[in-house]
């Protein structure tokens, strides 16, 4: 157990995906490294459990805030994850926490709003885009158990990130060799989404569907 820490100080912030969830404290925008922790989400009944086992560790800390980010869709302040059987609302956080603020945003509009807020050593660059606005259109796009993305828009009133489930659309088709993979897919585990294929779960089907294109299941 760490140390008690002072109260109504940090805010809990949390990142819950299809197979792992991570949790830490933050002091206003500032994430103290120290406190991150990932748990197995197969280990845990639910969220509720998993932030107190967190809060044990961290000396019963008394959190004034705490906002978690959901690997799903969020409606009126319940997050449902898409890969688990988990059920979160704004209640459970509070009661679970402690805390007199809470949130819960679906996952990707978590990281929109973190756009700006990342040391630049944390941070590659893919491609190089010389001479672009300050307040341009962003993109954040989220590949793990499943996979999403959303736009990042700035604005006068403020910063707006959308809420998606891009992964659930469509698998696009460009080439026959797409059509087999789609057809593939659509046989074996029904409608061929995007994340279906571009996602962890979905390296496993791109193997078999490569197994079975070779004649070598």
């Amino acid at each position: 157990m760490s140390p008690s820490r002072p109260a109504n100080t940090y805010s809990l912030v949390a990142d819950i995906g299809g197979t792992n969830t991570r949790v830490a404290l933050a002091e206003g925008t500032v994430l103290l490294p120290e406190t991150v922790r990932r748990y197995k989400n197969a280990e845990f009944p639910g969220l509720e459990t998993v932030l107190r086992t967190f809060i044990e560790a961290e000396g019963d800390v008394d959190c004034i805030g705490a906002c978690v980010a959901v690997a799903g869709p969020v409606r009126d302040g319940v997050g449902e994850l898409t890969n688990l059987d988990w059920v979160m609302d704004c209640d459970t956080l509070a009661r679970a926490t402690g805390a007199e603020h809470v949130a819960i945003l679906n996952d990707l509009q978590a990281q929109g709003h973190a756009l700006g807020h990342i040391a630049p050593e944390n941070l590659r660059e893919i491609v190089s885009i010389p001479g672009h606005a300050p307040n341009a259109t962003r993109i954040v796009i989220g590949a793990g158990t499943g996979f999403n993305a959303a736009p990042v828009f700035d604005g006068p009133a403020g910063r707006l990130v959308a809420a998606s489930e891009a992964g659930h659309a469509n698998m696009p088709i460009r080439t026959e060799a797409e059509l087999r993979l789609c057809q593939f897919v659509e046989s074996a585990h029904g409608f061929p989404a995007i994340e279906d294929v571009l996602s962890g779960r979905g390296l496993e089907r791109i193997y078999a569907w490569l197994g079975h294109e070779a004649g070598d299941p």
